[in-house]
């Protein structure tokens, strides 16, 4: 058996006005686009490119100031509109920028796989996706066209069981927390309930989340290992 892997993702909704072209009417779908990306190279050098596009119904990230950044990462992810509007950003760091410190990747090249989620646009869309290095100096960019027409953007499948364990309100308006059954066998699924029961019981014990528990679904992804 194996411990509850927790993956929480933060829908930022509100009714009030974010930047440019931050309505659902003004430039994107009630969709996700998935981008998979490999980035790869060595300890002096990295390209990045694109793997597959893939999407799948409702967008369950934020809605407003969706052309801002939160947080400096190691890499952004922008989408701009053809004529060079930023209508998203995303900001991240990756596992291979921290192996390219390591010795090994003075000796040899790798690539790894890196996923992320943008809003499905409507229209065409510019995405960029940019690496920093710690001085803050771009390492590596790629721009591709995105048209939401592309008979190469393939549906996503669900691959997984899951339900929720609380349900107060609709994902566009409260904070999502997924327990994912990492570690857990097929036979241990009640268990593995148990154990988000007794986590979202200590989670909301303490505040904020004490006076905010209807804020929050909490959604059990039974996936056996």
């Amino acid at each position: 058996m194996g411990k509850v892997a927790v993956l929480a993702a933060l829908i930022v909704a509100g009714t009030g006005t974010g930047s440019r072209a931050q309505g659902a009417a003004d430039w994107y779908q009630d969709k996700t686009l998935r981008l998979d990306y490999i980035f790869g190279g060595d300890s002096r050098s990295q390209h990045i490119c694109l793997d597959e596009m893939r999407m799948s119904d409702g967008w369950y990230g934020r809605r407003v100031n969706m052309d801002s950044l939160l947080l400096q990462g190691n890499g952004q992810l922008q989408v701009a509109d053809t004529t060079g509007v930023v209508l998203y950003r995303h900001s991240f760091s990756t596992l291979f920028q921290e192996w390219q410190s390591t010795r090994e990747a003075t000796r040899v090249s790798k690539s790894f796989e890196n996923v992320f989620l943008v809003p499905m646009p409507k229209v065409p869309v510019d995405i960029t996706v940019t690496l920093t290095d710690t001085h803050r100096r771009v390492s590596g960019c790629l721009t591709h066209r995105v048209d939401p027409r592309d008979i190469l953007i393939r549906p996503m499948q669900v691959g997984q069981k899951w339900e929720y364990l609380r349900h107060p309100g609709d994902s566009r308006d409260k904070i999502d927390v997924a327990f994912v059954a990492e570690g857990y066998r097929d036979d241990e699924m009640d268990v593995f309930r148990r154990d988000c029961e007794n986590s979202i019981g200590a989670l909301l014990s303490h505040e904020p989340f004490l006076s905010m528990a209807d804020r929050f679904n909490f959604i059990a992804v039974c996936s056996p290992s």
